[in-house]
Order: structure tokens, then C-alpha cells, then sequence
């Protein structure tokens, strides 16, 4: 597994060890390596140092294991350091897929590929990415499709927007979920218009491992079908927000995404549907 150590990473390594798998993870070598959200994992999982822009480095960690199952979790995933950073975006998000491809090659390993509901930009259904991320998780998805019609089993999971308590400071729903533990001072935030699909990331790892469980591999939208203003996040979570809350335009994307919400039919016919809706996401993520 890349990612082991973010929000998807973490739930999906607390899964596989409850089926009975052994789970390695691939984690970058830095001086400051943050394990926080798999700390209560560590004595269970197998890390091993790689980077996904680096192919030798992916080489011989599959070596080192011979996976049956790769889950692609890995990215850069903040979609406004993408404008910052899209060279290296790319060279993680597309070429990180291509290079575990091509590094699994010998051992018909199944690969799960996290694609984003960024890829629709304003034109669901049809694929109009508006930011280097969303341009970068559409090209990934462009190589899946084409290795899966060579014979691979690549599935890639269109997941839209996947929140918890473990989603990173720099998110919208965290930095509100963080303020309302402690509604000190101003809030700043950008367009709260943005209406957004938001589901609970432990359920969405569900069904990731029920899409590779299967005899073919597929693209599949996981989604809970519903979507919310960031407006209706901050009542859930921050009754009086009015009081707090200031509209920093240094904070609105470029190319704003107006509105995402999904179609999880074809999830839901694996056996998949969410167990925690909207109030209780937010309510989750505000805990004390």
C-alpha cells in the first residue's frame, strides 16, 4: 500500500488486518516521518521506504514482498498546493501509477487506483479537470484503462470528497472541525457556496476492497449520492458560525468546482452503501 501513513491509508491498513492480510506500506524516508495515524498499528504493519517518483526505489519494494493486492493510495492530494507544485504532481499522481505497474508486472499483482471526483471539474459526467490535480488524477486514470484493456486487473475508485477525524489540517472540513473543538478568534475560509459529496473515509476504504474482491476490474464512482454546501458543514458544526467566520478571497480556488455529487449505484451493487450520513460525519469530526 502507498499512503499508509494518510487518512485512506490508515482505515484501509485497520481493514486489511481484520481479513487476515499482511500489510506493507510504503512510506517516503524523511527526518520527519509522521506515523500518527497508524502509531497504534506500528507493531502490525510492515513499512518499507520508497517514493513513487523514484522507479528503483518501487522495484525493490515490490520485490520485497510480492504483493497479490497494490492499493494506490499515495498522492499529492491538496488540490490548491497542485498550482504550486505541478511538476511534481504530476510525477506522483500519473507516473507514480506507471511505475507500480510496470514494477508489478511480474507478479500479476490486482492494483487499486484512488482516481477523484477532481477529474469532473464542472462538467459531471463527463471528465473537465480545472486544476493541475484533477488533470493529473485523469491521466492516471487514462493509463488504468489502457493496462487494463493489456489483461491487468486495475480498478480505480472515483472517490468524491472522503473526510473523518484523521483528514489533514490544511482541508476545509478539518480546519472547521478543529475551530469548533475551540471557537476562538476568526475563522477564515473561502467560497462557502462550494457544494461538496462528503461521505466517511472508513466507509469508502469498504469499497475499495470490495472492487478488487471482484473477478474483473472496473471504474466505479464511490459516492454517497448527496451534496452539501460548506455553508451547511459550518451549521452542523458551528451553530453561531456567523460570529466567527470571515471570507478570505486569497482562499478561493482557481477554476472553482461550484458542485460534486456522485452516482454510487454501481458500487452499491457490490454490497457497498455508507454507514455514516452527513450530521453524523460532522458530528464525528467536532468531538471533543
Amino acid at each position: 500500500m502507498t499512503g499508509i501513513t494518510g487518512q485512506d491509508g490508515s482505515y484501509m491498513a485497520e481493514l486489511l488486518l481484520s481479513k487476515g492480510y499482511d500489510v506493507y506500506g510504503i512510506v517516503r524516508r524523511s527526518s520527519s516521518l509522521n506515523c500518527s495515524r497508524i502509531a497504534h498499528l506500528m507493531d502490525k504493519v510492515h513499512l518499507m521506504y520508497a517514493d513513487l517518483t523514484d522507479s528503483t526505489s518501487i522495484e525493490e519494494c515490490v520485490r520485497g514482498c510480492e504483493p497479490q493486492e497494490i492499493y494506490n493510495l499515495g498522492a499529492m492530494s491538496f488540490v490548491p498546493a497542485s498550482w504550486a507544485q505541478p511538476i511534481n504532481t504530476f510525477d506522483v499522481n500519473c507516473l507514480g501509477l506507471l511505475r507500480l505497474i510496470k514494477a508489478s508486472e511480474p507478479f500479476y499483482a490486482k492494483i487499486y487506483q484512488a482516481s477523484s471526483s477532481e477529474m469532473y471539474g464542472n462538467s459531471y459526467p463527463s471528465f473537465a479537470p480545472v486544476s493541475p490535480y484533477g488533470i493529473s488524477k485523469l491521466s492516471a486514470h487514462h493509463i488504468a484503462s489502457a493496462y487494463r484493456g493489456k489483461g491487468r486487473f486495475i480498478c480505480c475508485g472515483i472517490c468524491f470528497n472522503h473526510e473523518s477525524p484523521r483528514r489533514g489540517e490544511e482541508f476545509v472540513t478539518q480546519k472547521i472541525a478543529r475551530f469548533a473543538k475551540k471557537p476562538e478568534g476568526t475563522l477564515r475560509l473561502g467560497n462557502l457556496d462550494a457544494s461538496r459529496d462528503w461521505g466517511f473515509a472508513g466507509d469508502y476504504v469498504e469499497a475499495m476492497w470490495l472492487m478488487m474482491q471482484q473477478t474483473t476490474s472496473d471504474d466505479y464512482e464511490i459516492a454517497t449520492g448527496e451534496s452539501h454546501t460548506i455553508k451547511e458543514f459550518l451549521d452542523l458544526a458551528l451553530p453561531d458560525w456567523k460570529n466567527h467566520v470571515e471570507t478570505d478571497i486569497s482562499l478561493v480556488r482557481p477554476n472553482e468546482i461550484n458542485r460534486l455529487c456522485g452516482n454510487p449505484f454501481k458500487i452499491q451493487q457490490l454490497g457497498w452503501k455508507p454507514k455514516v450520513n452527513f450530521k453524523q460525519l460532522v458530528e464525528m469530526m467536532c468531538q471533543k
